[in-house]
């Protein structure tokens, strides 16, 4: 993992069914990464924005809140 120096712009819920993730710029992402928060990988599965739309707690990973 790479980090991108990038802060989450929002909080988000420990929710499955919450798959968007606010960041500063979506320019700084590419769908189909894998990315890490805290300890939860999340998939990138499209990028709308600045908005980062993931499938949350891959990779045997658990589903957890984070604070921006």
């Amino acid at each position: 993992m790479t980090t991108t120096g990038q802060a989450l712009q929002g909080n988000i819920a420990a929710q499955s069914a919450v798959n968007a993730v606010p960041v500063t710029s979506g320019f700084g992402f590419a769908i189909d990464e894998i990315i890490l928060i805290d300890s939860e990988r999340m998939w990138v599965q499209d990028i709308a924005g600045n908005n980062l739309i993931v499938k949350r707690a891959v990779d045997g990973t658990t589903l957890a809140a984070h604070t921006s």
